[in-house]
């Protein structure tokens, strides 16, 4: 079934590209604690890294290119894999491809439903990736649910204004003062008039333009310039060895190879977890990079790589762990 407005079309290829992939998620631009909690949880179910997409300074590329040779392991000879890479739009699918393949090869543009169709790229002989339109599941998510999820267009909203009140909630009142320069408000229609006053976004008369200043703050919480993350939730087992769960391994697949393929991929869901991670520290206050509930975590952020080797007790996994996939950067 599908609801009015929405497009067979894109539809049809997402059942394309879900059909033959594997599925990755990617998450950046907020706290270390933050996002190594976030890593725990999600890697329950299937294996999940940290990733931060850029061309010339990424994070996280050798990790994912580990996991995906080892994915390739895990079929059967001479069979190739395709990756899929499938979510809402605007949350830079194409972006973790070009930084793959270090150019720029699929179109990246900041604004939802820009990529029509899907795209097929090659990685190496035996790995694929597929870059998939933007799909959005039929949900109980409301109007400003849907909007703050970057799933429209902001050019396109006639009731931007609307939305505010929830990005006002959303966001801790320091990040709105720094980002805007206003300091108190009454509510979410005194804050669009101040800032339509502080920023010039006046109609014929003096009028503040009340629909400019809104999709504004729109446009800069769809890409990132206003902080905002949810905290992971708490889990008490953090001191685990992650388990590499969600896997699809093809029967005819040596015992051994895919055992090895299985603990190479754990090696590196380890690494991130343990290891440093990128933030703009320029976003966020020193309590909320420390995180409230960082007693969830352990203290670990300062290793180096070659520390977390030198504290496993097998050398020749420490050996066979370097050759899976160099520094993070």
């Amino acid at each position: 079934m599908f609801e009015k407005g929405q497009s067979k079309r894109i539809w049809g290829e997402l059942y394309k590209v879900i059909d033959s992939s594997d599925v990755v998620v990617q998450c950046d631009l907020i706290p270390a604690w933050a996002t190594k909690g976030w890593l725990r949880v999600l890697s329950k179910e299937y294996p999940t890294l940290a990733f931060h997409a850029s061309i010339n300074k990424s994070f996280g590329k050798g990790s994912l290119l580990s996991i995906l040779r080892q994915f390739a392991r895990l079929k059967s000879d001479k069979q190739a894999i395709s990756v899929g890479f499938v979510g809402y739009p605007n949350v830079r699918k194409s972006s973790v491809i070009n930084t793959l393949r270090t150019k720029n090869v699929c179109k990246v543009a900041p604004i939802p439903g820009e990529m029509k169709v899907w795209q097929y790229i090659t990685l190496t002989k035996r790995i694929f990736l597929i870059d998939c339109p933007g799909v959005v599941y039929h949900n109980k998510d409301t109007e400003t649910d849907v909007v703050l999820k970057g799933v429209v267009r902001v050019t396109n909203l006639h009731d931007a204004a609307d939305h505010i009140g929830e990005v006002l909630k959303r966001v801790k009142k320091q990040h709105l003062e720094r980002a805007y320069k206003i300091k108190e408000w009454a509510d979410d229609n005194d804050f669009l008039v101040q800032l339509c006053k502080s920023s010039g976004k006046l109609l014929r008369g003096g009028e503040p333009d009340l629909m400019t200043a809104a999709k504004m703050v729109l446009h800069d919480w769809q890409r990132g310039r206003i902080p905002f993350f949810v905290p992971p939730p708490r889990l008490d087992d953090f001191s685990e060895e992650p388990e590499v769960n969600g896997l699809d391994i093809d029967e005819t697949v040596d015992g051994k190879q895919a055992s090895a393929a299985i603990k190479a991929i754990a090696n590196v869901l380890s690494f991130q977890q343990q290891g440093s991670l990128p933030v703009q520290k320029d976003l966020y206050s020193e309590n909320e990079l420390k995180g409230e509930t960082t007693d969830q975590l352990p203290d670990t952020g300062d290793n180096t790589y070659e520390e977390i080797l030198a504290s496993r007790s097998d050398t020749s996994e420490q050996d066979d762990l370097a050759t899976q996939f160099p520094f993070d950067s």
